[in-house]
């Protein structure tokens, strides 16, 4: 045991257990010879700097612990009540097949490799644990990495989306991956309100529009939970996401485009949500403001605009070109815009 800190500048040989309660500096030669332990015991805050010569066996007790460098640890990891940073510019690389051992909590805050095929990074923030597992598909193995941050991932949301969490994941894996399902386990969302809730957003780039991939499964509650993305998804970018509850409204989108020609795309205006306001009307002018079309209770099935106006000024098939819409409920205003028509 040392009790003190230390810096290496020799020749280390360890074939049996060093336990460090200081910090750790190594610019010599470290050699494990595969079955030396390097332990970091310390509770006070440790900082470790070991090159970038790989280690075999690393095992991080009690309270904090700071990687100053690049670190590569070949055969086992052990987290034992810690929290592991990884600061910006530096990465934490762990082979495949590892002996990765931890409990409940630990983490590492920082960027995280791991190479397999179904693989869960054990990362989070400094005040939450949001482990990431990625599960490939069939005869797939790539290295990845992960990251998770404090913060709003974007505000924008796509109009299945109702809120998301102030975490995010960053998921970071080759071009050639396909991606995978994704399971994100999250602590403490009370925004969710219920677990059943839990959806998992991804976006392509910070401050993107978030996409609802879905929710294969859930378990645990909003105090402690996972949910699994019901495609498979690449991100790069993940958030945990709320979808709408029976109380709540989700915004109306329209699709503005309309090519009624009876091939099965585009056929007619689709507007998603619409089915959340059944006291809908929805109206369509002309570029001089002609109200050409006019209808309630739209529901994009037997009551919907395909083309074809119903008003004394606009009966029959209308011409290509651009038209104005306005949907409204109850007489508040939901939506207005345009749409091209083309046949």
């Amino acid at each position: 045991n040392i009790d003190r800190s230390i810096v290496n500048r020799g020749t280390i040989n360890n074939e049996g257990v060093i336990s460090v309660r200081g910090n750790w500096v190594n610019t010599g030669v470290y050699n494990d010879n595969l079955t030396g332990e390097l332990e970091f015991d310390g509770t006070d805050l440790q900082y470790i700097n070991h090159g970038e010569q790989p280690l075999n066996n690393l095992t991080l007790v009690n309270g904090r612990k700071h990687l100053s460098t690049n670190t590569y640890v070949r055969k086992k990891l052990h987290l034992d009540q810690t929290q592991l940073f990884v600061p910006p510019g530096s990465e934490l690389h762990l082979e495949e097949g590892i002996e990765l051992i931890y409990n409940k909590g630990d983490r590492v805050i920082g960027t995280l490799f791991m190479k397999g095929n179904d693989v869960t990074f054990p990362v989070g923030t400094p005040n939450r644990s949001l482990p990431l597992r990625i599960k490939l598909p069939e005869g797939q193995s790539f290295e990845m990495g992960v990251q998770t941050t404090a913060g709003l991932l974007s505000p924008q949301l796509d109009n299945t989306i109702s809120l998301v969490s102030d975490f995010y994941w960053e998921l970071m894996i080759p071009k050639e991956c396909d991606g995978g399902f994704v399971t994100l386990g999250f602590e403490e969302a009370g925004f969710l309100k219920s677990i059943e809730n839990a959806i998992v957003g991804e976006a392509e780039n910070l401050n993107s529009v978030i996409r609802n991939s879905g929710a294969l499964e859930l378990s645990g509650t909003i105090k402690s939970g996972t949910v699994t993305s019901s495609i498979p998804s690449v991100g790069p970018f993940f958030t945990l996401a709320r979808k709408y509850t029976p109380d709540e409204k989700p915004p109306v989108n329209v699709l503005n485009l309309i090519t009624p020609n009876q091939d099965g795309y585009n056929d007619f205006l689709l507007i998603e949500n619409i089915e959340a306001y059944p006291d809908n009307k929805v109206s369509i002018f002309d570029r001089w403001g002609t109200k050409l079309f006019e209808v309630r209770g739209y529901n994009n099935g037997d009551v919907r605009f395909d083309g074809v106006g119903n008003r004394r000024l606009g009966k029959g098939q209308l011409l290509d070109g651009t038209y104005f819409y306005l949907i409204s409920s109850n007489g508040e205003k939901l939506d207005m815009g345009f749409f091209e028509l083309m046949r």
